[in-house]
């Protein structure tokens, strides 16, 4: 509510309609911009963005997650703002994670380039295809590392889910809203566990924890449809 209502008091002098877009829990869409900018919004996301572009910056607002296939515009700068950063690119495809609840916001490069600048962190950060960067917003500082760019997109386009180094409080967030469902983590020393996982072949939240639990760092305990963590 609060993006909207910031955007529309930047932009309620132009010419634009702005367009809000959101899913719900367990609920995707594919939005296509005026540009022919494609964006596959993740559940429990929301973008905000013109009927058409004016000026020389196309810019679009994001909570959430999100993977853009950004149409190619040399003379017109392409800007994703998300949470305390803006991703700049001109044409390209990479995925934004940037949800207000969690305190890490992350940039997936595909292909092409992008440029991260950030709101309380002076300069910017440069990514080249295969690279992914993490932001702590509580801490200001950043972490870079490679990925496999071919197998992210297949993830995305398939709807599967994917973990690269992810706190395990985050990956029941995730779970949370993918598959409509209740996890606790019951004991807080667990929620700072980091995981490595891609899963592509329609698992349930079940068979994912089960998984993640391979080496038996927590107990799964299910009562009254709600699912708790426990070491």
């Amino acid at each position: 509510l609060f993006l909207c209502a910031w955007a529309m008091y930047q932009y309620s002098n132009s010419d634009q309609e702005w367009i809000t877009v959101c899913t719900g829990v367990a609920q995707t869409r594919n939005v296509v911009l005026s540009d022919g900018t494609t964006v596959t919004l993740s559940p429990c996301s929301q973008i905000f963005y013109p009927d058409k572009f004016i000026g020389r910056q196309r810019k679009i607002m994001l909570v959430g997650e999100a993977f853009l296939d950004v149409a190619k515009d040399s003379e017109h700068q392409f800007v994703v703002s998300a949470g305390e950063m803006d991703v700049i690119v001109h044409g390209t495809r990479f995925g934004v994670s940037s949800f207000p609840e969690e305190h890490e916001d992350e940039v997936a490069l595909v292909e092409g380039s992008v440029e991260m600048r950030f709101v309380n962190k002076a300069g910017s950060i440069f990514l080249s295809p295969g690279e992914l960067v993490k932001y702590d917003r509580n801490s200001g500082t950043t972490e870079r590392r490679k990925f496999a760019a071919n197998y992210f997109e297949e993830v995305v386009k398939a709807g599967g889910l994917q973990f690269r180094n992810e706190t395990l409080s985050d990956i029941v967030a995730s779970l949370n809203r993918h598959f409509d469902v209740s996890i606790v983590i019951e004991d807080s020393s667990l929620k700072d566990e980091r995981f490595y996982a891609s899963f592509i072949n329609g698992e349930s939240a079940d068979e994912i924890l089960s998984a993640l639990n391979s080496g038996c760092s927590f107990r799964i305990e299910k009562k009254d449809n709600i699912t708790y963590l426990t070491k």
